[in-house]
């Protein structure tokens, strides 16, 4: 059994969850194939935490920005503590994760 909140992010989709207090990108978690999971974000990692089990992405604990709590995860359940922008989409056809010093980031 996984403990936290358990996310449906499918194979070549990413979830990103944003502070409108702050601007600052708390997390993002980009799901490349179908053990790879890229995670990223302003959010201290001794705060949350974030894997793969059987397929599914979970996370468990707290996010904060600069300032206080922004959104919280466990027991099933997500509760924000100030207002958050949860964006999710599909990658770009082709994307590995990977970057290369000779092509420019973005």
């Amino acid at each position: 059994m996984i403990a936290g909140m358990v996310i449906v992010l499918l194979p070549g989709m990413y979830v990103r969850f944003e502070s409108l207090r702050t601007r600052e990108t708390l997390l993002e978690a980009r799901r490349l194939k179908k053990d790879a999971l890229v995670v990223w974000g302003t959010a201290r990692r001794d705060r949350y935490d974030i894997g793969l089990h059987d397929g599914s992405v979970w996370i468990m604990g707290t996010l904060w920005d600069r300032i206080a709590p922004a959104v919280s995860f466990g027991d099933d359940a997500v509760r924000f503590h100030t207002q958050v922008s949860v964006d999710c989409d599909v990658l770009p056809e082709g994307y590995d994760g990977s970057w290369q010093r000779e092509q420019p980031a973005g």
